[in-house]
């Protein structure tokens, strides 16, 4: 691996965690796992938007390993998950993972249509 590719993922990464703790955290403290679902739903859309060849080489190790993959919160939706069923919320816990995990296959399904037109 190129020390560019490198360098793209680790400062795509860094940018994305920035826009991920500005877009998600005012809206969880508020919300609750809201903000969680907002980067998830918009970072998978852009990624499959971006699954047709508008980017590559650096470019793409940039936005789509780097950004979108720290944008992306995989780890904080799972723990929502997990705090949800400790304090007994199975039903919402259950209904919330499911839920993600439909959208978020038809966001970036929708973002690679988009991407088609």
């Amino acid at each position: 691996m190129s020390t560019g590719i490198v360098t793209a993922v680790t400062v795509g990464g860094f940018l994305g965690a920035i826009a991920r703790h500005a877009v998600a955290g005012p809206l969880n403290r508020r919300h609750g796992p809201y903000g969680t679902v907002s980067v998830n739903l918009a970072g998978v859309f852009l990624a499959g938007l971006f699954l047709h060849p508008l980017l590559d080489g650096l470019l793409y190790a940039f936005f789509i390993y780097g950004f979108l993959g720290s944008f992306t919160t995989f780890s904080t939706w799972q723990s929502e998950i997990v705090a949800m069923w400790r304090d007994r919320r199975r039903g919402r816990a259950a209904a919330y993972s499911t839920g993600m995990l439909a959208a978020g296959i038809l966001f970036a399904w929708l973002g690679w249509l988009t991407g088609t037109l």
